[in-house]
């Protein structure tokens, strides 16, 4: 019975000895608001503290409101970083993105998930009431601690490299439990309205009215319209012509002097067609004699 225990007591040592060499990986850095160059370039990092590489394949990061959802994949060396660029490989100038994923995070907060290929948490961020690092003005990221978070003294944030406050040793039971955010009292975001999808002709007059975007705060706002082929106007209410056909994607920017918050639409352009110009649908004397239609082709 003796050297059963002590069998038992043996396993039990490697088993946590084996367990605390697991690594654990936990998002270390994010640029929620993206960069100085485009508000569109952000870009998320994990770190992986522990002592063995994690075979990614099944992970995912995903907000609770399912954008973004990014299905990982690759592997994270033990100690090292693993860097994930927004819609191309351009977010990060002169780094190499571990994984490009697509869909954007919101600038008032999110509430993110790193979960394992069993679908267990690994790593969550309850900051769906305000990120509580970062700076949307001068672009610093947001940047992990051994404490919580706080905004990247680096002005570019540290992508694939220690943050600014040196290199994070996060504990697993620190990692389980993430700094609730204090409730904000300051400066709202905006909300931005582009309004509805479009559908129109080469050539035609389009009207884009962002006069639904607003500030909780009351705030002015200043806009800025992208016409998805390199065209912009600052103004609530603009127009614009397309010459040709084709789906265009509008971004409209509404600032209020310290947050940016942006909405998109679709203009979908279609080809001239053939078109009722002018015609009598009620004229004296008997309709069936008297009624006319000038038909107008507007191919090109």
């Amino acid at each position: 019975m003796k050297t059963k225990y002590i069998l038992f007591f043996v396993l039990f040592i490697l088993f946590s000895i084996t367990s605390a060499a697991k690594a654990a990986v936990a998002i270390n850095e994010i640029a929620w608001m993206g960069t100085t160059a485009d508000y569109n370039d952000e870009w998320v990092e994990l770190y992986n503290d522990g002592s063995e590489a994690v075979d990614l394949s099944g992970w995912s990061l995903e907000a609770n409101d399912g954008q973004p959802k990014i299905n990982l994949t690759g592997t994270i060396s033990a100690n090292s970083y693993f860097l994930l660029e927004r819609t191309d490989d351009n977010s990060v100038p002169g780094i190499t993105a571990d994984q490009i994923y697509s869909g954007s995070l919101g600038n008032s907060g999110e509430y993110l998930q790193l979960k394992d290929k069993n679908g267990t948490v690994i790593d969550e961020l309850n900051f769906i009431s305000g990120w509580p690092g970062g700076d949307n003005i001068t672009k610093q990221t947001m940047e992990r601690t051994a404490t919580g978070w706080q905004t990247s003294l680096d002005p570019d944030g540290t992508p694939k490299a220690p943050n600014s406050s040196g290199t994070i040793q996060e504990t697993k039971s620190t990692m389980e439990q993430p700094a609730t955010p204090t409730p904000s009292t300051e400066n709202k975001p905006p909300i931005a309205s582009a309004g509805d999808n479009i559908i129109a002709f080469i050539d035609e007059e389009i009207t884009f009215d962002g006069s639904k975007s607003y500030d909780p705060d009351g705030n002015d706002l200043t806009y800025e319209w992208n016409f998805g082929e390199g065209g912009t106007k600052n103004d609530i209410i603009v127009t614009r012509k397309y010459s040709y056909p084709g789906t265009y994607l509008i971004t409209l920017v509404v600032f209020d002097n310290r947050y940016y918050s942006s909405d998109t639409i679709t203009v979908e352009i279609y080809p001239k067609k053939i078109t009722i110009n002018e015609f009598l649908p009620s004229p004296e004397g008997k309709d069936e004699e008297e009624e006319w239609v000038v038909p107008q082709n507007t191919l090109t």
